[in-house]
């Protein structure tokens, strides 16, 4: 299974991501959606799962949960906006034992890609397509998942066009 994943598009889809996420399964956005229509166009290239960010205020984004438990190929995802990585410790009070039963945490909020392992837990975070930090290119990430769990995480950077 093929997972398209990005974070902190704050209203804006540069029109990279959907060649980035051409044969994606699946889209999950990492909060700071910014908008109902980003969910919209997102759907018109895979399903969408969805969780709310720190700045995400619209209406329909109340309606989001703030985490997310995923299971693919009986292998647990944990999917999150706000997560403190450097200390694996997670905002929102999430209970820290559903983070290590998963084989990964996705992750957005700081707008820099990341591919960190502690034990055998992947931490995510694709980045962001539209609004990079630091001198960090845009960007998206892929996790590719094959029928025994085993994940094979890339960081796709973008051209910035909207």
């Amino acid at each position: 299974m093929k997972i398209g994943i990005i974070s902190d598009t704050h209203g804006k889809i540069p029109a990279e991501v959907f060649n980035a996420f051409e044969s994606v399964d699946q889209i999950w956005h990492a909060g700071d959606i910014g908008s109902s229509d980003i969910i919209t166009e997102l759907e018109t290239i895979a399903p969408v799962i969805a969780v709310r960010g720190n700045v995400d205020g619209f209406p329909a984004s109340m309606k989001l949960p703030l985490f997310e438990s995923i299971e693919i190929n009986q292998s647990h995802f944990l999917l999150t906006h706000r997560f403190l990585d450097h200390q694996m410790r997670p905002f929102h009070g999430i209970d820290l034992s559903i983070a290590y039963n998963c084989k990964a945490v996705i992750y957005g909020h700081t707008h820099q890609p990341k591919i960190k392992y502690h034990g055998s837990v992947l931490y995510f975070n694709p980045g962001s397509a539209a609004f990079p930090r630091h001198s960090n290119k845009p960007s998206v990430g892929v996790l590719n998942i094959d029928k025994l769990g085993k994940i094979d995480p890339q960081i796709v950077y973008i051209t910035k066009n909207t």
